[in-house]
């Protein structure tokens, strides 16, 4: 039979385990067959195997991981809403006996505007009005904003301990 450390990888103890269990088994019938010899009476002795099982870790390569970051420019388009506010000044020129209430036209809102005018007589006259409305207007702003990804590459390594 050949030596073990000849036949086997360097790192198979299992292996070598096992030629070991089967050598003393040789040895154990050899002693068998001179005690037949002898007496002519058989003892034999029970015997089990056991095996054990294990995992170990083996490095198989390696692997080089790079990150690496990119920035690009992304056009987005955003809705601008502008308010503005036009303001009418109506004449009116009558008198009233009382301040008229703000109120509200349709979209547009009556602010009344009045003066004291002495007179033989006190009384309220109705000046102006003061017309306020509102208007929204709506477009599309473009902007452009640098923005960052990650890219990640992966390179695998010869091995040379395997």
């Amino acid at each position: 039979m050949n030596s073990p450390d000849s036949t086997l990888p360097a790192d198979s103890t299992l292996l070598r385990e096992t030629e070991r269990v089967v050598a003393e088994e040789r040895a154990h019938k050899s002693r068998l067959d001179a005690m037949t010899e002898e007496n002519e009476r058989i003892v034999l002795e029970e015997a089990e195997e056991q095996l054990t099982v294990g995992v170990r870790e083996i490095e198989t390569g390696r692997v080089r991981v790079a990150r690496t970051f990119e920035t690009f420019d992304e056009t987005v388009e955003v809705p601008l809403t502008q308010e503005t506010v036009e303001v009418d000044r109506v004449a009116i020129g009558s008198f009233v006996d009382v301040v008229p209430e703000v109120r509200r036209e349709g979209d547009v809102l009556v602010f009344p505007v009045v003066e004291e005018v002495l007179v033989v007589e006190k009384r309220l006259r109705l000046v102006e009005e003061v017309r306020v409305s509102q208007r929204a207007t709506q477009e599309i702003a473009t902007e452009t904003h640098t923005l960052r990804r990650t890219r990640v590459e992966s390179e695998r390594l010869a091995n040379d301990a395997v």
